[in-house]
């Protein structure tokens, strides 16, 4: 979804500065200095390696970062991080590369760039384009031993610092200036576009039709570029020239001081989209019993990366404006989205809606429509009861009775573990969508403390039952009941 607000890798950071690594220290032969310590990862474990290690300079000496994931923080956020690290302490030898064939290398010259100015040594840097480089494992192992060597010797990085300034004047015809302002899009942003945002500069607005903007390059660097009208997962327009063709010309900078002049007549047409959706008004008493904050409504196109997220206005509306290409059809499916619950519309009777609903976007500029969501699944509470005949457990192992399959998860590593009541009967209370109820029940020895089974045991006699409720009906306090009462006959390994 790229929604990264409640992200916790300090949190994760601290664990491993404060609990792993001096419970590695404890209990084994360990070389503990930090010249001696080295944190280092790939894609998401590159940026929290980059994150964690420069955030810890008196417990790591060594970072390595591969094909970090650096699109994901906004460039305020990494620019604020950058910034706010001490720059009077021994900061770690930091390893940055990517492959040519991923668009992460695109950060490695910006990154780097930034750490130098705010002080980091140069000498402690060391950057690496692989020009044949993926994004994968193969690659990474690839480097991963010439990355090793540098960061374990006394030797200087490789870092050079941008030298030359690439200036970019744009003037804007009146017309595309006018069809700017009639899109009155707030946060939008003008760009002098790279290839990727990290490396695309914002223009200055100078006056109504005229902008600059700036950016540091190497010196005889090539630099491939478009006019880019940006909102972040909203809006993308690429400049026109007179002819009406994309706007993309290429710069090579071969002094110090190179300067371009840009003229854009018009911009890629996009239609408007505001989409109002009803809410039924029991809505918010109903979401309240999740006691679940970060749960939001979101129109479901397929995958939630493509999802679009309307904003609440009130306890039964919630607005969708997107920017989207004129003719582009939004097919989607209602959904209440959160880490605990995921609930999609239904119809009025409480059964599934299996339609999907479209609405689409024409070339008149403006799209005004309204969406009323009919009914949402409703959730009931399932009690399960189980009785298994005598099971032998050695002695040093333990025994836990599980429930697979159906909405309770399909392997012992998700599987719902059920809570001794008396004798040879175990029981559990969870809360499942309506709908059918499906699953086996099995039993799965441990050794010891170990968190893996070594044995594992099912019964597939299944039950099921079909349970359809109306959100009409719905009643927070009095949430729907069913009973599960099972006793274990045949068994297969599994």
């Amino acid at each position: 979804m790229g929604r990264y607000e409640n992200a916790e890798g300090d949190k994760y950071g601290e664990f491993i500065v404060e609990t792993l690594k001096p419970y590695i220290d404890e209990h084994y032969n360990t070389l503990t200095d930090k010249e001696n310590t080295m944190i280092a990862g790939s894609s998401m474990g590159g940026l929290i390696s980059f994150a964690t290690g420069l955030a810890h300079p008196d417990v790591f000496g060594m970072v390595g970062a591969f094909s970090s994931s650096f699109q994901i923080p906004t460039q305020e956020n990494r620019q604020a991080f950058i910034n706010g690290l001490d720059y009077s302490k021994d900061l770690p030898r930091l390893y940055l590369d990517a492959g040519k064939q991923e668009t992460l290398y695109t950060y490695i010259s910006p990154v780097s760039n930034e750490l130098h100015k705010a002080g980091y040594p140069q000498e402690k840097i060391f950057t690496l384009i692989d020009e044949n480089g993926t994004h994968s494992e193969t690659s990474w192992c690839k480097r991963f031993p010439d990355a090793l060597t540098w960061l374990m010797s006394n030797k200087d990085g490789n870092f050079k610092p941008a030298e030359a300034t690439l200036t970019a004047n744009l003037k804007l015809s009146s017309k595309a200036a006018s069809y700017l302002d009639s899109l009155a899009v707030d946060g939008a942003e003008l760009r002098l576009y790279t290839g990727s945002l990290a490396a695309s500069p914002v223009f200055e607005k100078i006056d109504a039709t005229t902008y600059k903007a700036t950016m540091e390059v190497d010196e005889d660097a090539q630099i491939q570029y478009r006019v880019l009208f940006y909102k972040a997962n909203t809006i993308e327009i690429f400049g026109l020239d007179a002819s009406g063709e994309t706007l993309s010309s290429s710069v090579v900078c071969d002094g110090l001081e190179t300067s371009i002049d840009i003229n854009v007549d018009d911009f890629d047409k996009v239609s408007k989209l505001d989409l109002d959706i009803r809410v039924p008004e029991k809505t918010d008493e109903y979401f309240a019993t999740y006691e679940d904050a970060d749960a939001e409504l979101i129109l479901y196109t397929g995958s939630l990366a493509g999802s679009y997220y309307p904003a609440k206005i009130d306890a039964t509306t919630y607005n969708l404006t997107v920017f989207v290409e004129p003719g582009t059809t939004i097919r989607f499916q209602t959904l209440y989205y959160g880490p605990k619950v995921e609930l999609f519309e239904t119809l009025e009777d409480g059964s599934d809606l299996t339609a999907w609903n479209t609405v689409t976007a024409d070339s008149e500029g403006l799209v005004e429509k309204t969406y009323t969501v009919k009914g949402w699944q409703v959730p009931i509470n399932v009690n399960i009861e189980v009785t298994v005949p005598e099971i032998t457990v050695p002695e040093g192992e333990r025994l836990e009775i599980q429930l697979y399959g159906g909405s309770f998860g399909s392997s012992w590593r998700n599987a719902l573990t059920l809570t001794h009541k008396e004798g040879n009967t175990y029981s559990a209370t969870v809360k499942v969508m309506s709908g059918t109820v499906s699953f086996n029940v099995g039993y799965i020895l441990f050794k010891a403390d170990a968190t893996a089974p070594y044995a594992q045991v099912i019964d597939k006699n299944t039950q099921s039952k079909v349970v359809k409720i109306a959100f009409a009906d719905f009643d927070p306090n009095n949430l729907t009941t069913v009973d599960f009462i099972h006793s274990m006959t045949e068994f297969e390994p599994r």
